[in-house]
């Protein structure tokens, strides 16, 4: 083993984000290991809640550019701009970024030498990124991209309306494929339409359980008290559906206690009519696995882009054992998934009937589960697939 040394662009890196929090997991894992290990972080705040060990390396790409770039009245500005000019075609913030690239990316010092690994979606980041890494003497065999939280248009998971905006992604999907030496991806169908469709070597990996932690309450638990994990992004079709179970749920069960982590929603709150309902937004680590012990059933909206891998906030409710509703539409991964283990009751949008919540026995298949997405086994699959070079 030679390259001892692994650099990771990420969006986010914090600890108290469920989508920083796989990249905090498998950072530790790698350190454990013996590797360096540096992270390029392209997110926004409160990207060090701690620094867990002495050889980790933390940037955040904060130039006066790289913000401006960030800023979303720029993002949108141009979004609209190209989307006139491109008859349909959305120019957005990736696509700034592509612009002024070397630029942005010419502020931070990488050591050419290193093993790096690109988990920054969509497409567009990622070639943008490995030109760069090109142009300072980076070879193909050294370069990873994880795909196991990604924004891009797979067909043969989901439909992609946007013709023109499929293949304008594409174009950078192409450009990708053909210059990495494996693809990580958490979802079958990922392997097969990749693989067929560029020959690049495809690795199925899971995302990574976070450890269990003691939980503390002095709090006596309510009944019944629902959890709402992670945000819905305003999608309108989740919000919809999340306050049409909760309004349903609110006139069967009178005691009905309803708990936000995550952003606020728009209309969430102000439409559970009835329905007492508590915002708490996003907690630092510790207080949010405090929160965990008050749980009955959590809330968890999959949409049907999103339904091809299992999410942390779904992998959290295994850890601690905690029942889910599940709002979704339509057959996908995850509720296949959630039904093959009993992980608690599905909230179909295309049926919507109110879910029984006395009397549910919780599943027996979580210590199972446990094994699945365990850190360590996720992250020795990973290494067994990378050239380490000599």
């Amino acid at each position: 083993m030679c390259n001892k040394k692994w650099t990771i662009f990420c969006w986010s890196f914090n600890y108290n984000s469920v989508g920083g929090r796989k990249w905090r997991i498998l950072t530790k894992e790698l350190l454990n290991r013996g590797f360096n290990v540096e992270v390029i972080c392209f997110g926004d705040g409160e990207l060090r809640t701690e620094i867990f060990h002495p050889k980790l390396k933390v940037k955040e790409l904060n130039s006066v550019l790289f913000n401006i770039v960030r800023a979303k009245w720029v993002s949108h500005f141009f979004g609209l701009l190209f989307k006139f000019i491109n008859k349909g075609v959305y120019f957005g913030g990736s696509d700034i970024f592509a612009l002024f690239s070397n630029s942005i990316l010419s502020t931070i010092e990488l050591d050419p030498k290193s093993l790096f690994l690109i988990t920054t979606p969509p497409f567009k980041w990622s070639k943008y990124i490995i030109k760069y890494l090109h142009r300072i003497g980076v070879e193909k065999s050294q370069i990873y991209v994880d795909l196991r939280d990604r924004w891009v248009c797979n067909p043969l998971i989901f439909d992609c309306s946007n013709r023109k905006a499929m293949l304008y992604e594409k174009k950078h999907e192409f450009f990708v494929l053909n210059n990495v030496n494996k693809l990580f991806c958490s979802h079958e169908l990922d392997m097969v339409y990749y693989e067929s469709l560029y020959g690049v070597n495809v690795v199925h990996l899971a995302n990574p359980m976070s450890k269990k932690e003691k939980i503390y309450s002095d709090i006596e638990n309510e009944k019944w008290n629902i959890y709402i994990l992670g945000s819905i992004y305003n999608d309108s079709i989740g919000v919809g559906g999340v306050i049409e179970l909760i309004n349903n749920l609110g006139y069967v069960y009178r005691d009905l206690k309803v708990t936000i982590l995550g952003k606020k929603e728009y209309g969430l709150v102000d439409k559970c009519k009835g329905v007492n309902v508590t915002y708490k937004g996003n907690l630092v680590h510790k207080e949010y696995v405090r929160e965990l012990s008050k749980i009955d059933f959590t809330i968890i909206y999959v949409s049907p882009k999103m339904g091809h891998a299992i999410n942390t906030k779904i992998l959290d409710s295994i850890q601690y054992e905690i029942p889910i509703l599940l709002v979704t539409q339509g057959n996908n991964y995850v509720r296949s998934f959630f039904e093959e283990y009993n992980l608690g009751i599905v909230y179909d949008l295309d049926n919507k009937t109110t879910p029984v919540l006395s009397g549910y026995e919780k599943s027996d298949k979580y210590e199972f589960l446990r094994k699945v997405y365990d850190p360590k086994n996720i992250t020795d699959k990973l290494l067994k697939n990378v050239t380490f070079n000599c």
